[in-house]
């Protein structure tokens, strides 16, 4: 409640929800051999996803050269997957296409729904872009990682612009 929310509107620009305490001794992690260290140097397509706090460097390097665009709407995920229970191949510019296939027995599906779940997706990996962003800035101090995580909220909110608590 209002605790956070003094915390959200007290802190300097960037943070994250964390303490200088918990930043200090993940940077420390990170420079010293170990597991903490391979998890975050680890190079694109190796491993774990990176929903799972692997290569977070890597992800942060490759979103500092990638073009931000927010999709005008979304949808749901849920809808993204073929009667068999795989999930549908998803483009990888995260763009509607005119049909998706199932890598698993090749049936192919369209549509509105398939198009809003990709769009889906993409809003799902900036918010993870502007995570591993945020986290890289706080780890290396390199302000490039700062200016790209805050050019994906800026773009947010260009595309959604006013409040968005009215739900009713």
């Amino acid at each position: 409640g209002k605790d956070l929310e003094h915390a959200v509107q007290s802190a300097t620009r960037p943070f994250l929800l964390l303490t200088e305490n918990e930043l200090a001794d993940l940077r420390c992690a990170v420079k010293r051999s170990g597991p903490k260290r391979d998890a975050y140097l680890q190079p694109l397509g190796q491993g774990d996803s990176e929903y799972s706090g692997a290569g977070v460097l890597a992800i942060a390097g490759k979103w500092l050269n990638t073009s931000i665009r927010v999709p005008q709407r979304g949808g749901h995920a849920h809808h993204f997957f073929c009667d068999c229970g795989t999930q549908l191949t998803l483009p990888a510019d995260m763009l509607p296409r005119p049909e998706y296939s199932c890598p698993a027995c090749g049936k192919t599906f369209s549509g509105e729904r398939y198009d809003d779940a990709v769009r889906c997706f993409h809003h799902h990996q900036l918010a993870n872009a502007a995570l591993h962003l945020a986290l890289v800035y706080h780890i290396e101090q390199d302000r490039k990682y700062a200016d790209k995580a805050a050019n994906i909220l800026l773009k947010y909110a260009a595309v959604y612009p006013g409040p968005h608590t009215n739900h009713l």
